[in-house]
């Protein structure tokens, strides 16, 4: 029975495959995609004029829009830095790599935080939304209002749910049997 036993730990698990070959996909693509949005940033859109015109224009107070655009093409070059990570760290993850478990578990972690994040800035945001003009028709401003909190209900859930399935992955990639299977 030992044999067995041993022989069980040498087969790579179908967890692993299946998870690196998922983001090797998911990432591939993103990396392509911020390819193409780094390439549209840096050689199409006139970052400069559009964040001095923000800056002009601004009527609420909020420095967040100027913020964003002063810092477009940085903000873009680091998704894709993100994205090439992860890309690097699913294929090495395939390759049954330790330190790739270990980066992996670490992009895992900073997607929860994202997610918080994410939802906790969505709630500014639409705290921050100026109001509907007075003159708007009163089922309007009740179906905006039912919009605007289907769509926090629903990008709560998403981002639980998301969580959720990133601290079982994470759980599962810190297990003994699975650490068992990297180098």
């Amino acid at each position: 029975m030992d044999n067995s036993s041993e022989i069980k730990q040498e087969i790579p698990s179908n967890f692993v495959t299946v998870l690196a070959w998922i983001f090797i996909v998911i990432t591939g693509f993103a990396c392509f995609i911020s390819i193409l949005q780094n390439a549209m940033i840096f050689l199409f859109m006139p970052i400069d004029q559009i964040a001095a015109s923000a800056a002009r224009d601004q009527h609420n107070g909020s420095g967040f829009p100027i913020f964003m655009f002063q810092y477009m093409r940085w903000i873009f070059v680091l998704f894709f830095v993100v994205t090439l990570t992860a890309f690097v760290t699913s294929i090495s993850l395939l390759k049954r790599k330790n330190w790739a478990r270990i980066v992996f578990i670490g992009i895992l972690g900073f997607g929860i935080l994202w997610n918080i994040l994410g939802l906790a800035f969505q709630l500014y945001v639409s705290n921050k939304m100026s109001t509907l003009p007075s003159n708007a028709p009163p089922d309007f401003a009740e179906n905006f209002e039912m919009m605007t909190k289907v769509i926090m209900y629903i990008s709560a859930g998403m981002a639980l749910g998301i969580s959720i399935l990133f601290g079982w992955i994470i759980k599962r990639l810190r297990s003994a049997v699975i650490k068992s299977e990297f180098c």
